[in-house]
C-alpha cells in the first residue's frame, strides 16, 4: 500500500505544500478506517485481513456517498467531519483488536 500512496503524498507535498500533505495524510487515514469498519462487517472474521487491503475503495465510495447525502440533504458542509468519524472510530477499534487474529489467519 505504500508503494501505491507514496508518490501521491509527494506530488501533494511538492506541488501544494505541507499542509496539504498532511490533509491528505488526514484523508487517507479516515478513509482507510471507514472502509475497514464496513469491510470487517461484510466479511466473516477468517476473511478480516482482505477488508484491510479493500479498505481504502470502500472508504473512499462510503466517504463520497455519506457526504452526497449529507448536502442533498441541506446539511452544512461544515459538520460533514462528525459523520465520517463515527465509522472511522469503529474501524479503529476493530483494526486495534484483529492483529492477534491476523497472526493466526493466512491470506488467500
Amino acid at each position: 500500500m505504500a508503494l501505491a500512496y507514496l508518490p501521491w503524498l509527494g506530488v501533494v507535498l511538492f506541488t501544494a505544500g505541507a499542509s496539504a500533505a498532511l490533509n491528505f495524510f488526514g484523508y487517507r487515514i479516515v478513509v482507510i478506517g471507514v472502509g475497514y469498519s464496513i469491510g470487517s462487517l461484510a466479511l466473516p472474521a477468517a476473511d478480516r485481513i482482505q477488508a484491510f487491503f479493500l479498505g481504502p475503495a470502500i472508504g473512499i465510495l462510503t466517504v463520497s456517498a455519506l457526504t452526497a447525502f449529507w448536502l442533498r440533504a441541506g446539511l452544512p458542509l461544515a459538520w460533514v467531519t462528525l459523520l465520517w468519524l463515527a465509522p472511522m472510530a469503529a474501524g479503529a477499534r476493530g483494526h486495534w483488536s484483529d492483529p492477534a487474529f491476523w497472526a493466526n489467519s493466512t491470506v488467500a
